[in-house]
């Protein structure tokens, strides 16, 4: 079962479970995304979902943090079963900051939307239909979507609770076209913060993330799309030049 806790100073949530869990997560995510140029709008939200794949994979290789946690297993237990078996299981772990956590929940939203869509070729509530309703691709990422929220929720205050949940699901953010460098100037802005104001952020950073005609994100789209455009490069392939904070999970 993945996991979501989070991280001791509050920067962003770690994520957890034994190798068949991330293996399995991982796939899901893969298939979901669909092929390279296949949802083109989408290519920045890819990268950022991608992003995660990378550290699913490198955390169940061994790459990053790994918990032993208890499974329950008694001597009473073994003695029933007549089998001697660990008391133990390992968990692979790895941290993602807030702000692009935050940002991969709501586009999965719109990337199961788009496989939906294209499965059951409806546009009107293809969530519901009998291809996608049980598709275990969709159920892998909602476990995912659902430990971060309930992580979050046993930490925020209910109404903040309430107040992300509608941030983060109304009409679906739907983020095609998403300039993705935003990403980096609120993970800098977080890392700079005191661990007391990080968490009171969170439904900040939602709000600025689904606000796409907000000044700060519509000044930074249009400084991206004229550098992109006087070096004749594609907008996600420009990389501001920040210099993000050591960072203190």
């Amino acid at each position: 079962m993945i996991k979501a806790e989070l991280t001791p100073r509050h920067a962003g949530i770690a994520i957890a479970g034994d190798y068949e869990d991330l293996d399995q997560l991982y796939d899901a995510l893969i298939r979901i995304l669909g092929d390279e140029d296949e949802y083109p709008a989408y290519a920045a939200a890819r990268i950022g979902v991608l992003g995660l794949c990378y550290d699913i994979r490198h955390a169940y290789m061994g790459d990053r943090d790994i918990k032993v946690i208890d499974n329950n297993m008694t001597r009473e237990k073994m003695k029933l079963t007549g089998k001697v078996v660990h008391t133990t299981n390992v968990y692979y772990e790895f941290q993602v900051l807030m702000p692009e956590i935050l940002f991969i929940v709501m586009a999965l939203n719109d990337f199961c939307l788009l496989r939906a869509r294209k499965e059951s070729k409806l546009m009107l509530d293809p969530m519901r239909h009998k291809k996608i309703i049980w598709d275990l691709d969709i159920a892998q990422i909602r476990m995912l979507q659902s430990a971060i929220f309930d992580c979050l929720a046993r930490a925020l205050e209910p109404r903040a609770v309430t107040r992300l949940l509608n941030l983060m699901i109304q009409d679906y953010p739907w983020m095609d076209g998403y300039f993705t460098q935003y990403l980096d100037e609120l993970n800098v802005e977080i890392l700079e913060m005191d661990q007391d104001k990080r968490l009171k952020f969170v439904t900040v950073l939602a709000k600025r993330l689904t606000e796409l005609d907000a000044p700060d994100y519509l000044g930074l789209r249009h400084e991206v799309k004229d550098y992109a455009k006087a070096m004749g490069i594609a907008p996600d392939e420009v990389r501001l030049n920040l210099d993000y904070p050591d960072v203190e999970w």
